[in-house]
């Protein structure tokens, strides 16, 4: 399974647990076991040198901030106009995604939902929606 839209990451250990937890509609992070610093999207490591476990994320987040693309890569320019938001988990842990909803009802400090979303058999990737 490849995650994305196009080819830009190598399918390691990490990607591939992060992939089979989309597959199954869970949101899966990183927590640092010595210094509980929380990886979304997960890493393998930590930069303290600790080890890292895995966690299920609530998928729920607060609307940090999002811009609406208008002049869109090549690759995704006929997904234009999008908006790309960074949303805000419970835990205080930010990831960037698109946002499918209409920019005109945005604010920023609403629900927002991070969903796995199954692009074809064999690539996934995520989104926000509004709660």
């Amino acid at each position: 399974m490849d995650f994305g839209y196009v080819n830009w990451s190598t399918n390691t250990a990490v990607v591939e647990k992060w992939n089979e937890g989309l597959t199954q509609g869970k949101i899966m992070a990183t927590r640092c076991t010595s210094c509980q610093q929380v990886f979304l999207p997960p890493r393998g490591h930590c930069p303290c040198g600790g080890d890292v476990e895995w966690i299920e994320m609530n998928p729920e987040a607060e609307l940090f901030t999002y811009t609406v693309i208008m002049f869109a890569p090549e690759s995704i320019a006929d997904r234009a106009p999008y908006v790309v938001a960074i949303g805000q988990f419970e835990n205080g842990v930010r990831m960037l995604a698109h946002l499918f909803a209409n920019p005109n009802a945005l604010k920023v400090g609403m629900k927002v939902k991070l969903k796995p979303e199954q692009l074809d058999k064999n690539r996934i990737t995520v989104k926000y929606v509004p709660v």
